[in-house]
């Protein structure tokens, strides 16, 4: 997954980010995280509604409209302000518990919206992958797309840790 010289680096709080993936029409990047806190901590967050106003930049809205627990439908609508339309739409949660979810859109003013979030326990952590391909179906630029993606999934990621209270040292980790 990462080498050792990456592995150094996201122990010592860095990220990796990954832009333009191959084969891709939507804007894409995929970033990596590590995490001094267990799975679970982690998963309640992403999957909580009331957390994800403090974590998705620019979420005004969002709703829960199903859940099963190995499935979940959710509403969302994100503002950004004057430069960019808002989005409101809906995707589906596809999950495995504690090891990955996989979104893909079910509806709404976008044209792609699909991603995953990948889980990779360790002993001293939680290595934390997400992927996002996004397309508006309205007249935005890739480009400004991808420098959005960019730039927020980087913030998204450091907040979702330190909601986790997972960004401390390895002594602090039993917390």
């Amino acid at each position: 997954l990462v080498d050792a010289a990456g592995m150094a680096r996201l122990r010592a709080g860095e990220w990796i980010l990954n832009k333009d993936l191959e084969g891709a029409n939507a804007a894409t990047a995929s970033i990596v995280l590590f995490f001094r806190a267990p799975a679970e901590r982690i998963w309640r967050i992403i999957i909580s509604c009331d957390y994800a106003m403090s974590w998705v930049d620019g979420l005004e809205y969002c709703e829960v409209l199903e859940d099963r627990g190995d499935y979940a439908l959710i509403r969302q609508v994100v503002d950004k302000g004057w430069a960019s339309p808002r989005i409101d739409y809906t995707f589906e949660v596809f999950r495995i518990p504690f090891q990955t979810m996989h979104l893909k859109l079910k509806s709404g003013n976008l044209k792609t919206f699909q991603g995953s979030w990948d889980f990779t326990s360790l002993p001293d952590g939680v290595l934390l992958r997400h992927t996002l391909a996004l397309q508006p179906n309205f007249g935005v630029p890739r480009w400004l797309v991808r420098r959005t993606l960019t730039h927020d999934m980087p913030d998204m990621m450091l907040c979702l840790r330190g909601l986790a209270n997972g960004s401390g040292s390895e002594l602090d980790s039993a917390g």
